[in-house]
């Protein structure tokens, strides 16, 4: 099987009708251990399978006779740092060492994002410093000229390196990294709760993954070799802990928001893995600007509910949380899992996302063709969200809501129920 770098070129995008083409040309050009890296989850992958299945237990109830013509498939969110409309409500997920799937990997991927307006969430264990990043989307057009260009993922340590150092030198160094993130443009910082430590991703495992020679964590790494932060194996978790620290599992709510808040007062707080009613509206009581419905791809706690199940849930803990504080602002929802089609971002957006995040199709899009996969992925998420839209009879993600098209089978709702938009 040819190497992620010889794959490149190889697929006739032309012939790539949706996403689901995309995973299987990668899968053909990719290497197994690249491929089964960002197409794996942990132990089972049952909650890997359920973000994408949870989709099917979704359905949407059509309007008829709705002048579709125009549809309006714009966002924003200011309080997210999405302050002008973008184009699409699609966001980039954090999705780590993209340059496994192309030589140019975030570089080209970000590139690909300015082109379409949609935002792009660097990630902190990038094999493309956030600073190079930052300069591939400059002048992309991202939000029209005024939006989001680039969100930047971080994640608390404790340890550094050798394991000598303490806590305090630990968080000391990812206060850093987030200042530095925000020097280098980002406009909002998205910090991943769900990952206390790593998931078992058995895969990895078996294939006794290690990073391509040549590729390094830019953002974190400070040492030598081909080990990444992707093999569960015992051994690779102390290479991981030398090489860019071990998550710290002491985290708490007193402990972690007003000490993000002080350190990069300007930018917008998103925090990222929240998957229940009580925890996002905790999230909301201590003053985060925006809540990320995530289980991490299903690649952390294997048994976990899909994302799709979960969001109305955490939809509900968001309103809870406001409405325990007067001086809340709106807080928008993001929401990533298992998304596919079109049709599925429509399903998110009726039952309460304000964005949609996109990851592994990302990275097929990059294998398959660089900035022209990734293009291709957006391009044929936007054309069927668009069409879902007309079909369905609704004009906005609004309109979608308010009509309540979005039928979950988990709650049985009466075909007969009235809609809350007649």
């Amino acid at each position: 099987m040819a190497s992620s770098g010889e794959g490149v070129g190889r697929v006739d995008l032309d012939r790539v009708v949706c996403l689901d083409d995309l995973e299987r040309a990668a899968g053909r050009v990719m290497d197994r251990q690249d491929f089964d890296y960002f197409a794996g989850g942990a132990e089972t992958e049952s909650t890997l399978r359920a973000n994408a299945s949870a989709f099917a237990d979704v359905t949407l109830w059509p309007r008829v006779l709705v002048d579709v013509r125009d549809v309006d498939t714009s966002t924003s969110a200011p309080a997210i740092g999405l302050g002008r409309k973008l184009r699409t409500p699609l966001l980039v997920a954090p999705v780590a060492m993209q340059s496994m799937a192309h030589p140019d990997g975030e570089r080209a991927a970000v590139r690909a994002c300015a082109s379409r307006g949609v935002p792009y969430c660097a990630a902190q264990q990038a094999t493309t410093s956030v600073e190079r990043i930052a300069r591939a989307c400059e002048g992309g057009g991202i939000g029209d000229g005024g939006g989001a260009r680039m969100w930047f993922q971080l994640y608390v340590r404790c340890v550094l390196y050798t394991g000598s150092h303490t806590t305090a030198i630990a968080w000391a160094a990812t206060a850093a990294l987030a200042r530095r993130a925000a020097l280098a443009g980002a406009t909002a910082i998205v910090v991943t709760v769900d990952a206390p430590t790593l998931g078992r991703r058995e895969r990895d495992v078996r294939n006794g993954f290690k990073m391509r020679d040549g590729l390094k964590l830019a953002n974190v790494d400070h040492g030598g070799g081909n080990d990444s932060d992707s093999d569960s194996s015992d051994a690779a978790q102390k290479r991981i802990a030398k090489r860019v620290g071990d998550r710290d599992a002491s985290l708490t709510w007193s402990s972690l928001i007003p000490w993000l808040k002080s350190i990069v007062p300007a930018l917008p707080i998103i925090l990222k893995g929240v998957m229940t009613r009580e925890d996002a509206a905790l999230a909301v009581a201590h003053g985060v600007d925006g809540v990320w419905v995530s289980n991490h791809g299903g690649r952390q706690l294997d048994g976990a509910p899909s994302t799709l199940r979960a969001l109305a849930e955490v939809v509900a803990g968001v309103n809870d949380g406001r409405n325990g504080n007067a001086t809340s602002n709106v807080v928008p929802v993001v929401f990533d899992g298992g998304v596919r089609r079109g049709s599925d971002v429509l399903k998110a957006l009726a039952l309460g996302a304000d964005v949609v995040a996109i990851g592994r199709p990302v990275a097929w899009g990059l294998a398959c063709g660089g900035e022209a996969g990734v293009r291709k992925a957006i391009d044929v998420l936007t054309e069927e969200l668009e069409s879902s839209m007309r079909l369905a009879g609704v004009t906005s993600a609004r309109d979608a809501r308010e009509k309540g098209i979005a039928r979950a089978a988990w709650t049985s709702p009466s075909p007969r129920a009235p809609t809350s938009k007649l």
